[in-house]
């Protein structure tokens, strides 16, 4: 039978920077990362420098006038209004930075209709040791993935991130060059020993930019569900452990970076399993209708309800606070989740699938920061 995930795709990256400066960054760097990505991705695309200054001045003084309320409440700093600009501009529709960043639903939805953003169609993962001074020379390396049509826009995410490392990052804005880009391939998954258990991907990585010789390379693959297990023969088994002949399978996962989960419109401070399953599942259903161009054809009702009667063996988990400044809600905001290991029993194979690719498009809220990244150990 076909999975219902065939046609999502997804494609891997790693990029390498050389520091030129000193860079400060905090110890969790998802925030700095994708704050200033969008700022240097939004200069570097936007037509209409003209607006953000005399326009946007101009369009100021009009809202004050009507409702001098907006102003009193912040939503107008310094002059300009970002998002009024990009809502009245006559090429919002196509807009790269728009859909890459904004990624308003489409008029014609039939989801999110009330929603004004749909999830993004990237997640960038910061380095996530916890190291937060760089000398000149030192380097660093982070990923991003790209989901279904955003990988058509590679380009722009590779022209800003060299164009960022000018502009510079963190406190004090320290400078970096682009050293290479690789693509990520998946292979079979083995298991690491050493004090701590941990899941290693036979990742393969190649080389398709050079900020030596500026040239992008186009030779990479684009990923799908079934290459996650390419190499496997019985890709479930392979994940999926019992701990005898008549136990329940159990699935162990590391949560890597703060995750932040929701359930009946509340942040869960604890852990269930079909918490875990309903927000993967919204996320990945998301993604699938608005990026990779197909609506889920799944019995949602019945995984939802199968979900319950998986069960915690055994929990591992720490609440991890951080703090990130919004520019669009210009304000302080608490992103903490919760991290650590979690290891469920029951019948899992119907929800491997989705769990499997959920460890690349990761999971709950503030995803494109690196937020609800997992990893599944092997017993």
């Amino acid at each position: 039978m076909e999975s219902p995930l065939n046609h999502f795709q997804f494609a891997q990256f790693e990029f390498l920077l050389k520091a030129l400066d000193c860079i400060c960054l905090p110890v969790y760097k998802g925030s700095t990362f994708r704050g200033a990505f969008g700022h240097a991705f939004k200069k570097v695309v936007c037509v209409h420098p003209v607006r953000k200054s005399r326009e946007a001045s101009n369009l100021t003084k009009n809202i004050l006038q009507s409702d001098p309320a907006v102003g009193r409440g912040g939503i107008i700093s310094n002059g300009v209004n970002k998002e009024k600009i990009c809502v009245s501009c006559l090429l919002k529709g196509k807009c790269v930075y728009s859909y890459v960043f904004e990624t308003p639903p489409p008029s014609d939805t039939s989801k999110m209709r009330k929603y004004p953003f749909a999830p993004h169609p990237f997640v960038i993962t910061p380095p996530l040791e916890e190291k937060r001074t760089y000398g000149e020379n030192d380097t660093l390396r982070f990923e991003l993935t790209l989901i279904g049509k955003s990988i058509d826009f590679l380009p722009y995410f590779i022209y800003t991130f060299d164009e960022l490392g000018r502009i510079g990052i963190g406190k004090g804005k320290g400078k970096y060059q682009l050293e290479e880009v690789r693509a990520i391939s998946i292979g079979e998954r083995t298991k690491v020993k050493g004090e701590r258990e941990e899941t290693q991907k036979d990742q393969k990585t190649i080389l398709i930019y050079s900020g030596k010789d500026k040239t992008l390379r186009n030779d990479f693959k684009i990923l799908k569900i079934d290459d996650l297990c390419a190499l496997n023969l019985s890709p479930l088994a392979n994940h999926l452990s019992p701990s005898s002949d008549l136990s329940p399978l159990t699935l162990n996962l590391v949560f890597k970076t703060p995750t932040r989960l929701k359930f009946d419109g509340r942040l869960s401070p604890g852990l269930e399993f079909h918490i875990l399953f309903r927000n993967l599942l919204r996320r990945i259903s998301l993604l699938s209708y608005f990026h990779c161009g197909e609506e889920l054809d799944l019995d949602f009702k019945g995984l939802i309800e199968k979900s319950k009667e998986i069960r915690v063996h055994k929990e591992n988990l720490s609440w991890f606070d951080w703090e990130r400044y919004s520019n669009r809600q210009e304000t302080r905001m608490m992103m903490g989740g919760f991290v650590g290991s979690i290891k469920f029993e029951g019948d899992l194979e119907p929800f491997m699938p989705f769990l499997l690719l959920g460890e690349y498009v990761h999971v709950g809220k503030g995803t494109s920061f690196g937020l609800g990244k997992y990893e599944i150990v092997k017993s």
